[in-house]
C-alpha cells in the first residue's frame, strides 16, 4: 500500500490507557496514526513504538486541546483525514456544593468544547472527500447518575447530541459519527476512582467485571470499517449491561 493510499487515523489522548490500546488497535488494521497527547512524552514515544514494532506507523502531535489554538495547530498541514477518534478527557470528580469554577470550567472544556473543534476541523478534511468516521469516545456516566460527576456527566450527556447533530448535518457528505460509550474499564482514569466506589460500580455490572481495553478498541475499529458503514448517529455502549440493568431496576 502507498503512503497516498493509507489511511489516516486520529486519535486524541492516544498514547495511554484506552487510547494507547485503540491506537495499536487501529494501526494493526492498517492506519497511520496520529497521536495527540498533552504531556508524558515518554509515554508517547513507548506507543510509537509499540505500534512500530507491529509493522504500523505512526507520529506524535502534542497539543492541550483546552486551548483553541493547540487544536488549531494540531490540524496544521493535514490534507487526508480518515477516522478521527475524539478520546481525550478529564475528571474533577467533587460533589455539587463544593464543585470550584474550574473543575467545571477545565471538564467541560477538555471534554466538550474541544470534541466539538476537533470534529469541525476533521470534517472540513472528510466532506470534500465524501468519506470519513469521527468518534466520540463517551462514557456510561450519561445515562448513570454518578455522584460528584456533575461536571463529566454533563459533558458526555451532552456529546450524545452531538453525535446525533453531527450524524445528521454531515451524512450526505458521506461521513459517519458515533459514540462509543464505555462503563468502569481498566484504564488509567478508572485506576483513579477509589476502591469503594470501584466496588460498588463492579456489584452493579451485570456481567461481574470491568471491561477491558481491547473490547472498546475493537468497537471503535468496527464502527470506523466499512462493515458498519450502515451505523451512524447512535451510541455504543459497552458496560458489561449495567445501563441496561439500572433502567430496568430503577436505580
Amino acid at each position: 500500500m502507498s503512503k497516498e493510499e493509507q489511511r489516516v487515523a486520529m486519535v486524541t489522548g492516544g498514547t495511554r490507557g484506552l487510547g494507547r490500546a485503540i491506537s495499536i488497535e487501529l494501526a494493526q488494521r492498517g492506519y497511520h496514526l496520529i497521536l495527540n497527547y498533552r504531556r508524558e512524552h515518554g509515554e508517547a514515544e513507548k506507543t510509537v513504538a509499540l505500534i512500530r514494532q507491529s509493522g504500523g506507523s505512526a507520529e506524535l502531535r502534542p497539543a492541550d486541546l483546552a486551548n483553541p489554538e493547540e487544536i488549531t495547530g494540531l490540524f496544521a498541514g493535514l490534507n487526508r483525514l480518515d477516522l478521527l477518534v475524539n478520546n481525550a478527557g478529564i475528571t474533577r470528580d467533587e460533589l455539587l456544593l463544593l464543585m470550584r469554577p474550574d473543575s467545571w470550567k477545565n471538564v467541560l472544556a477538555t471534554n466538550l468544547t474541544a470534541v466539538f473543534h476537533c470534529s469541525q476541523f476533521a470534517a472540513r478534511l472528510m466532506c470534500p472527500a465524501k468519506r470519513g468516521v469521527i468518534i466520540h469516545i463517551g462514557s456510561s456516566s450519561a445515562a448513570s447518575a454518578r455522584t460528584g460527576q456533575a461536571n463529566y456527566s454533563s459533558a458526555k450527556s451532552a456529546l450524545l447530541g452531538m453525535t446525533r447533530s453531527m450524524a445528521r448535518e454531515l451524512a450526505t457528505h458521506g461521513v459517519r459519527v458515533l459514540t462509543v460509550a464505555p462503563g468502569f474499564t481498566a484504564s488509567d482514569m478508572a485506576h483513579a476512582v477509589p476502591d469503594t466506589v470501584a466496588q460498588l460500580s463492579l456489584n452493579r455490572i451485570p456481567l461481574g467485571r470491568w471491561g477491558r481495553p481491547e473490547e472498546i478498541s475493537r468497537t471503535v475499529a468496527f464502527l470506523a470499517s466499512d462493515a458498519a458503514s450502515g451505523f451512524s448517529g447512535h451510541a455504543w455502549m459497552v458496560d458489561g449491561g449495567r445501563t441496561a440493568f439500572e433502567t430496568e431496576v430503577g436505580l
